[in-house]
């Protein structure tokens, strides 16, 4: 039917609009009372919507959107941006109600470190649909109670390994058998095990631009585990708060390093759930 569509994402009425399904990622202020929020959408990847201001009547009010949802959107373009459309309609597909208001404090911040690092890197309007149901799954997960230490490894594992980065770890990085004994040294940079005699003190610079890790033969085991795991059945797999701590902060490295990106959202995951002691 001319000006129709029969599937998401094709254009309808016109080249100007797509309808697309997504989540809120991040919003930025604009001009006046309008915002730009970033979703993060199954056909397109990261896309970017101003959201404007209702009429004087209605009370000149941005429209609600719940962080962590998942919307059908109406897009259209806007001005000569290339990158930048208008929201013209939304309706909820998912309903995340504990995740929009925080609660509990862990998951909210689990979200929010997937949330940043799905914002700084990937692509604008660069389809990823692996990763959008990656996340969105994951935030089912966490909406349900799932835990969220144990969830936010996982999802780090599977991220690393789909970009590229995941961590050897059936051998050492030269190819060689891991080294008899542990504690080894994870090397950041080498994305892997140290063969036996190379390396310092675990925990400090191995070489220029290098960081390493102490990694016992029972935290490698658990970071295959969580590797490979379901997120609906993470309650199987035991997590030791301190071994948690230790695979976090093992992925915030290779995520800064790999990724060239540093995530303030793990910075308060550290402040909160971490500095708390909390039992994520």
């Amino acid at each position: 039917m001319p000006g129709g569509c029969n599937s998401r994402g094709n254009l309808m009425s016109g080249p100007s609009f797509k309808r697309l399904t997504g989540i809120p990622i991040a919003s930025y202020r604009a001009r006046g009372s309008a915002r730009v929020v970033a979703f993060f959408t199954e056909e397109e990847g990261q896309v970017r919507a101003a959201v404007r201001a209702g009429s004087k009547r209605s009370g000149g009010l941005v429209p609600s959107l719940p962080s962590f949802s998942t919307f059908d959107l109406l897009l259209s373009k806007t001005g000569a941006r290339r990158d930048l459309f208008d929201l013209r309609e939304r309706e909820v597909r998912a309903l995340r109600p504990n995740l929009g208001k925080g609660e509990p404090l862990a998951a909210w911040a689990a979200a929010s470190v997937e949330a940043e690092l799905i914002l700084k890197t990937t692509e604008i309007q660069h389809p990823e649909p692996y990763l959008y149901r990656m996340f969105e799954k994951s935030l089912d997960c966490l909406e349900a109670g799932a835990p969220p230490r144990a969830l936010l490894i996982a999802f780090l594992a599977k991220y690393l390994e789909r970009s590229g980065h995941g961590p050897r770890l059936d051998r050492a990085v030269d190819g060689g058998p891991l080294p008899a004994g542990s504690p080894w040294l994870f090397d950041i940079r080498a994305g892997g095990i140290l063969p036996s005699g190379q390396g310092n003190s675990p925990g400090i610079e191995v070489a220029e631009g290098r960081r390493a890790f102490p990694i016992t033969r029972e935290t490698l085991d658990t970071l295959k585990k969580f590797r490979l795991a379901v997120f609906e059945r993470l309650e199987e797999t035991p997590l030791p708060v301190k071994t948690g701590r230790l695979l976090v902060e093992l992925f915030a490295a290779c995520i800064e390093i790999h990724l060239e990106t540093r995530l303030k959202s793990l910075d308060f995951w550290r402040e909160t759930v971490e500095g708390k002691g909390a039992e994520a």
